[in-house]
């Protein structure tokens, strides 16, 4: 298991504009990305009008700026370890709200945000537990919670990462801190005392995607 210093600095070796960069210029990876964004997107579709968003491990902002395209009329922000990628974030999307702080420690108040996101990230957080109890004390009561992740033991999916981990992805070796399927996913969000809402395999069923309820 790696320290919250080890992974720090695994991601400082990611470049900010490696999201983008990938989106642009990346057939596979814009595919992928906006598969995934059509499942958020909908999932998102009951957060009130000029509700508010927070995405957690956010990155560059990446991901906000394609849900604001769908729902410009929300409120967005984030929080990312890395300074480097929050830094980037505020000065090319100073639309949002950022900030520098891990998924263990958001520093927002209770009961701000209608929904959450996380997107690729809870296999990355090293203190799963306290993570979960963040995210549930920032959502509103009723809040809508939603995690992406890949499920690893996929056969296709293990394919893909071990060609990946050869070349552009390299720098993700050994980042991943826990594997889930269907039942470990919702378990450990059951455990936390979310409800589950809805479930979805995405990506040729190597991706699994769930709603839950605050």
């Amino acid at each position: 298991m790696h320290t919250k210093e080890q992974l720090e600095e695994i991601y400082e070796q990611v470049p900010a504009t490696y999201w983008d960069d990938s989106y642009a210029n990346n057939r596979m990876q814009k595919l992928y990305y906006d598969m995934r964004f059509k499942h958020v997107n909908r999932m998102l579709a009951d957060v009130p009008e000029a509700g508010r968003v927070l995405d957690v491990g956010c990155s560059s902002g990446f991901s906000l700026s394609h849900y604001s395209k769908a729902r410009p009329d929300i409120h967005y922000a984030g929080a990312d370890v890395a300074e480097h990628h929050i830094a980037y974030a505020k000065q090319e999307r100073p639309q949002f709200t950022f900030a520098h702080a891990p998924a263990e420690a958001l520093p927002f108040e209770e009961n701000t945000f209608d929904a959450v996101t996380m997107l690729d990230v809870i296999e990355h957080v090293v203190d799963l537990d306290k993570t979960l109890s963040e995210v549930k004390r920032v959502l509103k009561p009723g809040g809508s919670f939603i995690v992406f992740v890949v499920e690893e033991h996929h056969v296709v999916f293990q394919v893909i990462w071990w060609f990946w981990l050869k070349t552009k992805g390299k720098v993700w070796e050994e980042a991943h801190l826990r594997d889930y399927d269907k039942k470990s996913l919702i378990a450990d969000l059951e455990k936390a005392g979310f409800t589950i809402d809805e479930f979805k395999r995405s990506h040729g069923t190597t991706c699994l995607i769930v709603k839950a309820i605050c």
